[in-house]
């Protein structure tokens, strides 16, 4: 049997650590984005943890203040085993503008589902700032 103690260091080879840092500055890029934009939109106070709740189906996301840092964490909200049930935890300073990823579970899938949305996000913040722009042009021609 072979319990992964045969003597060989579990360590992260170069190229392990080069990919997960490439998935932190994603997940930054990406998917922290799209939950904070969620807990804005869709809040729902928690005096109880001094948090921001938002559930949709699949996911709860939490962001707790505290006086020094925040801790945002994403849940699934139907884990097929306990242990998957946390999918992302990162925290940061208020000094800093980084979140550091703790834990980062989310599926090649997950994170692709939440690139898209950013990208659509992304799509419509510039739309709707051409239509402001073409608002504020139109009214010069009067």
């Amino acid at each position: 049997m072979n319990d992964g103690n045969n003597g060989n260091s579990v360590e992260k080879s170069p190229e392990d650590k080069v990919q997960s840092l490439t998935a932190d500055s994603q997940i930054r890029q990406f998917v922290i984005p799209i939950i904070l934009d969620r807990l804005g939109i869709f809040v729902k106070s928690d005096k109880e943890t001094q948090g921001i709740i938002y559930k949709s189906e699949e996911y709860t996301a939490s962001l707790k203040l505290k006086e020094d840092s925040q801790t945002l964490s994403l849940d699934r909200n139907l884990p097929d085993s306990e242990e998957n049930q946390e999918a992302l935890l990162a925290s940061r300073n208020n000094n800093s503008e980084d979140y550091c990823i703790t834990i980062n579970n989310l599926t090649k899938e997950e994170f692709e589902r939440f690139k898209t949305l950013f990208n659509e996000q992304q799509a419509r913040r510039e739309q709707s700032q051409q239509q402001f722009k073409n608002q504020d042009s139109g009214k010069e021609l009067d």
